[in-house]
């Protein structure tokens, strides 16, 4: 027995030590456009906390040219609204901030997602959804564009770097957990779109069913992805888009946090919920098995 779940833990480490040699490699995948797009970024927000105005201000910062941004809140009172407000003054960027209502048949965030995309117009080449806990680089949404239009991938996304806000223990476990997702090897034709980032043509939107797959949906990404993979459409990760997410929280929070997570992959992806899983709790199984047999010298041979 701790044979075996000693075996799978060092699988599983070569495994991660090839993705994160793996994901250095491919960091040169970025480039700027050779003709920026138009684009429109869209940000669901709810309330905000203290690294919101970090995010707005980078958003606003972005060095392409050629874009709009779109909030889409349950209610104008929203305490992220006067923030946006304030903080879109002296910028150039236009703005929008659309008032999407209560949901009754789909989580919020889905609900305020499907709102704004009532919003597009027929100028908007370029569609990029994005999650308002995040810190951008100031080239992400010109390295999308590049992705998307110049190389011609159909989806593009990436994932979060989860960094400890404040140095407690649980802010530490909860970065040590997600470093191993982050770096975890991604399969084109097998990867999932991640809500933090999701970047494509409109015409490629266009093509998916995301009114009917959102329909009673909790999971943007997933169910996005699930839309994708009906129209054989691939989504590619772009290792440079691993964006800094800072965190903060009790070991109450970590549980609801990591809770939140897995009941969502196993609603939508169980594939994913099975590797998530197996990211948690082989290393876990590993060292109490290695602790195990050298505890009864197994290993000695006495």
């Amino acid at each position: 027995m701790n044979e075996g779940v000693i075996f799978a833990w060092l699988l599983m480490s070569l495994i991660g030590t090839y993705g994160a040699w793996k994901y250095g490699q491919l960091m040169h995948q970025w480039g700027y456009p050779a003709r920026p797009a138009q684009s429109v970024v869209i940000v669901p927000i709810k309330g905000r906390s203290a690294h919101t105005q970090s995010f707005i201000a980078s958003l606003l910062g972005q060095d392409h040219p050629r874009f709009r941004v779109i909030f889409a809140v349950e209610v104008l009172t929203d305490p992220a609204v006067s923030l946006i407000e304030a903080m879109d003054k002296g910028h150039a960027r236009t703005v929008d901030i659309i008032e999407a209502g209560l949901s009754h048949d789909r989580g919020q965030k889905v609900w305020n997602l499907s709102k704004a995309l009532q919003h597009l117009t027929a100028a908007d080449e370029l569609v990029v959804m994005a999650d308002a806990d995040v810190i951008l680089p100031s080239y992400w949404l010109s390295n999308l564009n590049w992705a998307v239009i110049d190389q011609g991938q159909e989806i593009v996304t990436g994932y979060r770097l989860i960094v400890p806000a404040t140095p407690t223990l649980a802010a530490r476990i909860v970065s040590a957990i997600n470093l191993s997702v982050a770096l975890a090897p991604r399969v084109t034709g097998l990867t999932a779109a991640w809500g933090g980032t999701m970047a494509m043509q409109k015409s490629t939107l266009d093509k998916v069913d995301l009114a009917r797959f959102w329909r009673e949906a909790l999971s943007d990404d997933l169910q996005l992805t699930a839309a994708a993979q009906e129209k054989g459409i691939l989504i590619h990760t772009n290792r440079r888009t691993l964006l800094v997410t800072p965190w903060s929280g009790t070991f109450p929070d970590l549980v609801a946090f990591g809770t939140r997570q897995f009941r969502i992959l196993r609603l939508n992806d169980l594939f994913l919920f099975i590797g998530m899983i197996s990211l948690v709790i082989l290393p876990l199984a590993g060292f109490l098995a290695v602790a195990n047999s050298v505890a009864h010298r197994e290993w000695l041979g006495i």
